[in-house]
């Protein structure tokens, strides 16, 4: 796994805004050097992106002064039937025994919404952040009640971005519990070529999964605008999935991202 890239997105892990308001995410992390070594074993071959956050949030853990894991993605039965999962069970030096949920999420802002409770929405449209908190408060943090009655404190650390659409009209009032300085980005669908030509000056990356949380470092991956263009054409004429891309200028010798952006399929979010 290429260390640098592991560095950034573990203070992309620390330092990004909560998509959670308080006291849902009281929960601070810190960052530390010497737990690298710990990440190399993380399984940059999947390519599932929740996974390879939740095992970055697993080393950190285990660098926390004090902290013993008792539980990591402990299965609860009910009747030999699996009814949930708990991510992580700790325990600090004060003696508190912690719950925690672990997630990151992106979801598109959709201004006509699906139905009469949902505008934030993911690539899959089945989830929403609306339907997401409510599982999370409803079943997931509950579930540690009678699973494990020794928790005395439950958590969720919830890390992602909201993608909006360009010049979008900023939404007056926001869905309960998400945090109102929650990370942005920028939604396009895949036909919306011309918008790559607005920012001749800059260059895109492709975000490959797993590593949709900081921007990509390697600038051989870099593309100017007409590029990209080709590029978004020949993978959505190869699989029509969505893609996440980041857009970047060198500033002092440095490249700095600009925007995230999400590219969907034309028809998106009624793909049926």
């Amino acid at each position: 796994m290429n260390s640098k890239q592991l560095r950034s997105d573990i203070r992309w892990t620390v330092d990004s805004p909560s998509l959670l308001t308080s006291p849902l995410c009281s929960l601070k992390l810190c960052r530390d050097a010497e737990l690298i070594p710990t990440l190399d074993m993380c399984p940059e071959f999947s390519p599932t992106v929740g996974r390879y956050f939740e095992c970055i949030v697993n080393g950190l853990l285990h660098s926390e002064n004090g902290v013993e894991i008792l539980e990591h993605s402990l299965q609860i039965f009910d009747n030999d039937r699996t009814i949930g999962e708990l991510d992580f069970i700790y325990r600090r030096p004060s003696g508190l025994i912690t719950h925690l949920e672990v997630a990151v999420k992106f979801y598109l802002y959709y201004e006509n919404k699906i139905d009469k409770q949902c505008y934030f929405i993911g690539p899959n449209p089945t989830d929403t952040f609306e339907n997401k908190i409510q599982r999370l408060l409803q079943h997931q943090l509950p579930l540690s009640q009678k699973a494990y009655p020794a928790v005395n404190d439950r958590q969720a650390f919830m890390k992602g971005s909201i993608f909006y659409p360009p010049n979008a009209k900023a939404k007056k009032r926001l869905p309960r519990n998400l945090n109102p300085a929650h990370s942005r980005g920028t939604w396009i669908f895949a036909n919306n070529l011309a918008y790559y030509d607005m920012f001749p000056n800059d260059v895109f990356a492709i975000c490959e999964k797993p590593h949709w949380l900081a921007f990509p470092l390697d600038e051989s991956r870099y593309q100017s605008h007409t590029q990209i263009r080709q590029i978004v054409i020949e993978r959505f004429r190869r699989q029509c999935r969505p893609l996440m891309l980041s857009r970047l200028k060198k500033e002092d010798g440095y490249y700095i991202e600009q925007e995230r952006l999400f590219v969907v399929p034309e028809g998106w979010p009624n793909l049926n």
